[in-house]
């Protein structure tokens, strides 16, 4: 280097040219010297950075293998943890390990599976952009493990690797992660949002209620549809008690919220195992057919307003109204057995998207049915308003369309508001609006009791009509009843006045008609 300097053109330097990367060697067993600025040249190579330490951080290091397994296969997740000391690798080991070595790992399709993890999310522009898993520091179980990014990972494990690598608070393996901090005793907003044990309980218990109500309501429908020959002939009753029994069914499986999850979650009341879990998802699942038969009942009623069909046509079809939607749901539900697992409220189908597909394309068909039927009814009430004879036909059709109305709209308020928070999960957002998870999960298991309410609805209605007609007649009765008593006091007068003395008259006693309901 002598003759790099001023003045010095001309001279002649010998120079030694080597491999950027194999500079420097360990002369006793062949290592290479790796740093930021020379990285290792083997593809199979990275910089673990564990050699000299400046400023209290390591600069360079020997050239690693990249991690495998005793089969030779990569295991990508040794990248970020180390499993023989059981400790959170630094972050320059783990950013050079992992583009080094590519060491991306994916997670599988599911609503509280991570993105996957690579180089890219280990960089942040401010120090307040920062993701910490438990932002008070507060591990109160650190030797729990962490189920997140693999088997084996401990509490401390993952609060050592979120504080010595960078990733974005803002990306969603910052937000699953912290969702699920209360595993590790973390306080914040995990668990749904319930950041209290009370609000946990609450979590558990009113969807809970909830349920039950169902139940009874569903019965209540089942007993009453069923409780006749004549009510047992119609197929509308029979619809209603079959979806009834799907409604019980997926009722008592919500009733258990998170009892059948496994205790390994720590989830509030959890008692179960995967196997409890599964049945769980798997009974919630074959409730669903309780919203599938929504859509018969839709069809139902649009072929008897619109179409005009009688009893006995409908009765040939009547294999139509229950097989698709039975089958449907049976398919569903077998389907996503491996895909049960804790949604913090019960176990259910946890993959992403296609398990709520169903049950959105019943909303829709439900919806253009019913829209069909109110333009269809709509039509002809102009038509019959020109004809006499139609219009008390066209007041029973308009009646019975309320009637669907009232099933549909049953329908949209127990599913939409799940769907939607279904909807928010799968995209990563919402996994923090308590208020907003309480009330979809108690709206989900209602569907009985809404189904309930509407059953009985025309009977509400067929009474306070009758109470409104029969009104005048029992105005006037109470008038003659007054009468009548005026006149027995006025007889009694004169008799005593003519004869001095006290009377009885026969002349009929008000309260004994009144008893006898007779005049």
């Amino acid at each position: 280097t002598n003759y790099f300097q001023k003045d010095a053109i001309g001279k002649t330097a010998a120079i030694e040219v080597n491999i950027l990367g194999q500079a420097c060697h360990n002369n006793s067993n062949q290592e290479t010297i790796c740093s930021e600025n020379v990285p290792c040249a083997s593809k199979n190579e990275f910089c673990p950075f564990d050699r000299k330490v400046v400023n209290g951080d390591y600069e360079d290091g020997w050239c690693d293998r990249c991690p495998i397994d005793g089969n030779g296969n990569p295991v990508p997740l040794s990248c970020y943890f180390d499993f023989s000391e059981g400790y959170a690798r630094d972050s320059k080991y783990v950013i050079d390990c992992v583009k080094s070595c590519d060491a991306q790992i994916k997670f599988g399709s599911c609503k509280f599976c991570p993105d996957g993890l690579n180089a890219i999310d280990f960089d942040v522009a401010h120090g307040d952009e920062k993701c910490h898993f438990c932002p008070n520091y507060d591990v109160r179980y650190p030797d729990r493990l962490f189920p997140l990014f693999g088997d084996n990972i401990t509490c401390w494990q993952m609060q050592a690797f979120y504080e010595s690598v960078d990733i974005d608070k803002n990306s969603q393996n910052c937000a699953l992660a912290q969702k699920m901090n209360y595993i590790c005793g973390c306080e914040g907003l995990g668990y749904a949002g319930a950041s209290t044990e009370s609000k946990q309980a609450l979590l558990v218990w009113l969807p809970r209620a909830m349920a039950i109500l169902s139940m009874f309501g569903s019965s209540f429908i089942v007993f009453d549809a069923l409780r006749t020959k004549r009510k047992r002939g119609k197929l509308l009753n029979q619809m209603l008690s079959t979806l009834s029994l799907f409604d019980i069914l997926g009722s008592i499986a919500y009733a258990f919220t998170t009892l059948p999850t496994p205790d390994s979650d720590y989830l509030y009341g959890s008692k179960g195992n995967k196997k409890t879990c599964l049945a769980q998802g798997f009974f919630i699942q074959i409730g669903t057919i309780a919203c599938f038969l929504n859509v018969s009942i839709s069809m139902y009623y649009l072929l008897t307003i619109k179409y005009g069909w009688k009893h006995e046509k409908l009765n040939r079809k009547r294999a139509w109204f229950f097989f698709p939607p039975i089958v449907i749901g049976i398919v569903f539900a077998f389907v996503g057995i491996p895909f049960y697992d804790n949604l913090f409220l019960w176990c259910n189908n946890s993959a992403r998207y296609w398990p709520e597909i169903p049950v959105i394309l019943a909303i829709v068909f439900a919806t253009v049915i019913m829209c069909t039927i109110a333009i269809d009814v709509r039509k002809k009430s102009h038509t019959s308003a020109r004809h006499s004879l139609r219009r008390k036909s066209m007041a029973l059709s308009r009646m019975v369309f309320k009637q669907a109305l009232w099933f549909t709209g049953a329908f949209y308020v127990t599913w939409v508001p799940y769907l939607a928070m279904q909807y928010m999960w799968t995209t990563g957002t919402a996994f923090y609006v308590y208020g907003f998870i309480l009330y979809a999960a108690s709206s989900v298991p209602l569907q009985g009791f809404w189904n309930f309410v509407v059953y009985v609805r025309p009977r509400y209605l067929n009474d306070a009509k009758a109470s409104r007609l029969t009104a005048p007649i029992r105005s006037r009765a109470t008038t003659l009843r007054t009468s009548i008593g005026r006149l027995s006091s006025s007889l009694r007068h004169l008799v005593e006045t003519k004869t001095g003395r006290h009377a009885n008259p026969v002349i009929p006693n008000v309260g004994e008609l009144d008893r006898d309901k007779t005049l």
